[in-house]
C-alpha cells in the first residue's frame, strides 16, 4: 500500500511517501506564512523521489491537528 502523508496543522510542516512501513521519500519544512507554498511543491518533488505516481496512491493520510486552521485547510485541499 503506497501512502502520501501530508501534515501542516502545526509549525512544523511536512510530507512523507510510504510504501507499506517504509519512508520513501519525506520532506519537513517551518510552517511560516512566507512559505505556505512548500507543501504544493513537496509533493511533486516527493513522488519523483519515491518512483509513484498520483494513480499509485492507495491512501491519503492528512493531520487534523489540533493545529491552524489555513494549514488543515491547505493539506485537506491538496489531498483532494
Amino acid at each position: 500500500m503506497i501512502i502520501l502523508a501530508l501534515e501542516c496543522s502545526t509549525r512544523l510542516a511536512g510530507a512523507a511517501v510510504l510504501r507499506d512501513r517504509e519512508v520513501l521519500a519525506s520532506a519537513t519544512w517551518t510552517d511560516a506564512p512566507t512559505e505556505r507554498q512548500q507543501l504544493f511543491q513537496a509533493i511533486p518533488r516527493l513522488l519523483a523521489e519515491a518512483s509513484v505516481t498520483f494513480p499509485q496512491i492507495d491512501v491519503y493520510a492528512v493531520g487534523l491537528g489540533p493545529g491552524a486552521f489555513s494549514g488543515l485547510r491547505m493539506a485537506l485541499a491538496a489531498a483532494q
